[in-house]
């Protein structure tokens, strides 16, 4: 008996079990004889298999930073020494040789070799004269604070946020029977290649012409899957969903969503921020492909 129990596993596979003869607990065919569990396990296991997946496309909009980052202390000591390189190494600017010309000229005036022609004022205007006039017009100006007023409020809606960082665009949806937040994703239609979809989705969740955005390549960066639970895979006839990412840049407008294609709500957030946002699997794969600003 213990040599009926060797037959192939892919053997086994390649039934039915509706070619078995059942008797209590044990299966018949061809004069061999199996558990009635392993053969119905199976069978279940490789209808499962056999089950296509259904494809989306998900886009990944990012907001590029719009200032420079804080320098750390080695940042600043690289800057110093750069700086000391680059003015021990450099030749004289324009404006220098004319102060030079002009300690020459008023040199010679005072001792007689040269007559100064004066202006409609009277007076001659030198580069130094220049340097003062631009040196109080720059004490004069005052730069943008780094920290906005949609920093302070902690408006998540806003793209006026944490400016020198980058911000990627997630979307609230009900997904089954739970509210999730996702990145902008949809299923692709037939005869759409997977950028087409992407474009699509992205385009059914906006206002028309209220957000310009560039794509990144026709590849994706990166792909989720899921399986659906049973009683969903038998009533649709697909094991899951297998997201395909691209990538896609903010080059002008914010994003307004529509109030007909199902998102309550949305945000700009930063790559730390997704953790508390997205479930685990599917913030590890969103942050695989989103570079951080500093490392």
């Amino acid at each position: 008996m213990a040599a009926h129990y060797r037959f192939p596993y892919l053997r086994i596979l390649a039934l039915t079990q509706s070619a078995y003869k059942m008797k209590g607990s044990l299966c018949f065919k061809n004069n061999l004889v199996f558990p009635k569990h392993q053969i119905c396990r199976f069978c279940s296991s490789s209808d499962t298999e056999t089950r296509p997946w259904q494809l989306m496309s998900g886009v990944c909009v990012e907001r590029y930073p719009v200032i420079s980052q804080t320098h750390n202390s080695i940042e600043e000591e690289f800057k110093e020494m750069c700086n000391m390189v680059e003015f021990e190494s450099s030749v004289l600017s324009d404006h220098e040789i004319q102060v030079r010309k002009d300690r020459d000229r008023m040199k010679k005036r005072k001792e007689g070799e040269l007559e100064e022609e004066a202006g409609d004022d009277g007076e001659v205007m030198t580069a130094l004269d220049l340097e003062d006039i631009a040196l109080e017009k720059l004490k004069q100006f005052q730069a943008a604070p780094r920290e906005t007023s949609a920093d302070q409020e902690n408006d998540t809606k806003s793209i006026n946020r944490k400016l020198a960082d980058k911000l990627v665009l997630l979307v609230k949806e009900k997904i089954g029977d739970k509210t999730l937040w996702i990145l902008p994703q949809g299923y692709r239609d037939t005869g759409e290649s997977m950028r087409e979809a992407a474009e699509r989705v992205l385009n059914a969740c906006t206002i028309e012409n209220r957000m310009k955005v560039k794509f990144v390549g026709n590849a994706p960066v990166g792909v989720y899957k899921y399986k659906y639970p049973e009683d969903i895979q038998h009533k649709i006839g697909a094991q899951g969903a297998k997201i395909f990412f691209f990538k896609a840049k903010l080059m002008q407008g914010d994003f307004m969503q529509r109030p007909d294609v199902g998102i309550s709500e949305y945000k700009w957030v930063t790559r730390e921020e997704l953790d508390s946002h997205l479930i685990k699997g599917y913030s590890d794969t969103i942050k695989s492909f989103i570079l951080p600003v500093s490392l």
